[in-house]
């Protein structure tokens, strides 16, 4: 198992922290009523610090490689050029270097984040369309979910073992099994081996042999898989659930499907096999024993608690909505958008001549992915409890330490999950040809893509159109786009490829355009003036706090992001020594406790420490040790123990199966072994007992039986 060595590395972004609130105290009518609002342009030079990377898409296959490798699956890879005007198709091959060009889209981007950290604004940039997930290590507890006169129910089981070599997989959803076709989710009749709980007979009627009714679940292929299930319903009363709940357990097929599993999982049905868990009164349901649970916390839900949601209405702005504008599903249509009071044309080159000096070689660039929001140790804050020890693992919905198989909230206050702000890339230098972070020949290209950057030093000169706006925003926005001035050394992000080091710019303001309107003669007129002394007042502003509204930490936070020289050493996603797969470093990253096989807890996480943010890689040794005492994988003989009813076979032929609280394997026991006969003639699953262990001859069986 790997250990934590003295090898460091620095993950490509962190996080800049949210404040303890966001302000929503600007209005519309109150904008509108105020006095010498100013509408103008800005005159701006961008400069590229290092390589960028702006994608023309109107081609994806505009060069041609050699010597690189493509997986079979793969006919091709995706490849662009530099964005221009030029509209390329198969036609305009391997093309000439165009005069390049920077969409406004890119530059309002850019611009639009920085002034919504600076002036501690909502986020607004969220996709609520991703299915937030996590593969978690706690088995479910298997059950059929069902729908009745339009309410849906769970139905507790217990599950009886089908020999998966009996089975195949002829397609789409279709399953045979000694010679007949089956179908997720068929109910079916079985004949069970009472000592090994094995299915040794099945027929889709019921028979004098197959008298058990049960449910078929197929799950998805794994290495060591040796068994199908048949669910058989306990005698617990329906549970009645959610149509959000049968929901999210839709969306987490769609998320298993759209990796090629569960195939056979059909939307539309009225009745499904899932494991479930229960959590804080939700239930979450997967269609394996262990697998993704779907939360039901959004990141608009975890915002809102600090109010920095997206804003919905034009009474209720932070500065930067009402300045860029927005868009919402508010229900008063005539509140919920904003046109923005700024425009942002496109980036213009100034160099005409040459063209083709303004970039490097082409190559292709080392794997992009998105965002892994369900990496919760980089994107969720580690809870402490108040006595400041640390939960073993958290997520979007709960959190907290491993007591037995049950994770345990030790806080005297809910859980509350904590985002860990706002997402920046750190600056790269990669200003020569041989700093690009392009794979090597006949390396594997697949699933890359192959591009042309531009060369450090490369100007382009855009505008910003400001209409109906204050002196003070005009003031914060000048500000945010030379961070301070232009001289420093602070630099923005734009384009493709940030986490490889690609896309540092400085953003130089060259004027400032105010436009005043007059009446003269019975005629209105306007006049442009130029404002030098607002680019001084900015440049020398000895208290930006105050110009911005942030607090100290935050500024000291972006400036210590945004700062071209202060470049960290091993800038790289989380790997292993000697190992090439980033979800290597994940696996590492858990501490499994001994005697269990699913519970673990994270060592490390993405913190927020900007003046030391490296953590250590994995190499090969033995894990740490966990503090919690080692725990039985076996029952030991003799022992009185304490445990739940896990099932209930059938009381006619008066056995089970009793989950014991100290997370050692299932126990077998006979109701001829229960001492209190009432409690014999009561019995059911999830009762608490107390009992003893002998060795029998085919393993560890209860003895001594009582409710407790």
């Amino acid at each position: 198992m790997p250990i934590e060595t003295d090898e460091k590395f620095v993950n490509p972004y962190i996080f800049l922290p949210l404040e303890d609130g966001c302000q929503k105290n600007i209005s519309v009518k109150n904008l509108k009523e105020k006095d010498d609002l100013l509408t103008g342009w800005l005159l701006c030079k961008l400069t590229t610090k290092s390589a960028i990377f702006i994608p023309n898409t109107s081609y994806d296959q505009t060069f041609t490689f050699s010597n690189y490798t493509i997986d079979d699956s793969t006919t091709d890879f995706k490849s662009h050029d530099f964005f221009s005007y030029t509209q390329l198709d198969e036609n305009t091959k391997n093309p000439k270097p165009p005069k390049p060009t920077i969409p406004s889209s890119e530059l309002r981007a850019v611009t639009h984040i920085a002034y919504e950290s600076l002036t501690n604004s909502c986020l607004q940039i969220i996709d609520e369309r991703i299915t937030i997930h996590k593969r978690l290590p706690n088995p479910g507890n298997p059950a059929r979910i069902y729908k009745e006169n339009k309410n849906w129910f769970l139905k507790e089981c217990w599950k009886a073992k089908l020999d998966k070599t009996k089975v195949s997989h002829i397609k789409n959803n279709r399953f045979q099994l000694y010679g007949t076709d089956y179908q997720e989710g068929d109910q079916v009749y079985v004949k069970i081996n009472n000592r090994n709980n094995k299915v040794s007979k099945i027929s889709k009627k019921q028979t004098p042999e197959c008298n058990i009714k049960g449910y078929i679940h197929f799950s998805a292929e794994f290495g060591r898989k040796r068994y199908e299930s048949i669910f058989i319903e306990s005698n617990n009363k329906p549970i009645e659930i959610t149509k959000e709940e049968v929901e999210k357990y839709m969306n987490n097929i769609q998320v298993y499907k759209d990796n090629d599993t569960y195939s056979w999982i059909k939307r539309g049905k009225n009745h499904y096999l899932v494991y479930y868990k229960t959590k804080n009164s939700h239930h979450y349901f997967k269609p394996g024993e262990i697998g993704r649970d779907v939360f039901y916390n959004s990141i608009t839900d975890i915002l809102r608690k600090k109010n920095y949601n997206p804003c919905v209405s034009i009474d209720h702005l932070c500065p930067a909505c009402s300045l860029f504008g927005f868009t919402s599903n508010f229900e008063n249509k005539e509140k919920n958008a904003l046109a923005s009071r700024i425009r942002v044309t496109d980036g213009v080159c100034l160099q005409n001549e040459n063209v083709e000096d303004l970039y490097f070689e082409k190559g292709i660039l080392e794997e992009l992915s998105g965002p892994k929001i369900q990496s919760t140790e980089f994107y969720l804050k580690r809870p402490q409890y108040e006595n400041n020890k640390r939960v073993d693992l958290w997520t979007f919905d709960y959190a907290g330490n491993w007591n037995g198989q049950q994770l345990e909230w030790l806080g005297s206050k809910p859980y509350e999950p904590e985002i860990c702000g706002r997402k920046f890339y750190w600056h790269q230098k990669i200003v020569t040809q041989d700093d690009l972070p392009y794979i090597d020949k006949d390396d594997d290209a697949s699933r890359k893509v192959g591009v042309r950057p531009l060369k450090p030093n490369v100007s382009f000169t855009f505008k910003i159109y400001f209409d109906n706006i204050t002196q003070l925003e005009l003031k914060i926005l000048i500000w945010v786009l030379e961070i301070g001035n232009k001289d420093n050394s602070y630099a923005h992000k734009i384009g493709m490829g940030k986490p490889l080091g690609l896309g540092s710019i400085k953003i130089e303001v060259q004027e400032v355009n105010k436009r005043k309107v007059k009446i003269e003669n019975n005629s209105l007129t306007y006049e442009i003036m130029k404002d030098e002394e607002i680019l001084t007042n900015v440049r020398t502003h000895k208290n930006p706090i105050e110009l911005l509204g942030c607090s100290k930490n935050t500024l000291n936070y972006f400036k210590a992001i945004t700062d071209f020289n202060n470049i960290h050493k091993n800038i790289e996603y989380p790997k292993n020594i000697d190992a090439d797969e980033n979800y290597e470093w994940f696996m590492s990253n858990r501490t499994i406790y001994p005697g269990s096989a699913f519970n673990w807890k994270i060592n490390q996480h993405l913190c927020n420490n900007i003046d030391n943010p490296e953590l250590n890689k994995y190499g090969k040794g033995k894990t740490q040790k966990s503090d919690l005492k080692e725990k039985e994988q076996k029952p030991r003989s003799g022992k009185k123990m304490t445990g739940t009813i896990k099932k209930i076979i059938s009381r006619k032929t008066s056995f089970g199966f009793i989950t014991p609280n100290d997370g050692s394997e299932d126990i077998f026991f006979h109701f001829d072994e229960i001492l209190d006969k009432k409690d014999s003639e009561t019995l059911r699953e999830r009762d608490k007992v107390q009992f003893e262990v002998i060795k029998a001859k085919k393993g560890p069986q209860a003895i001594k039986i009582r409710k407790i």
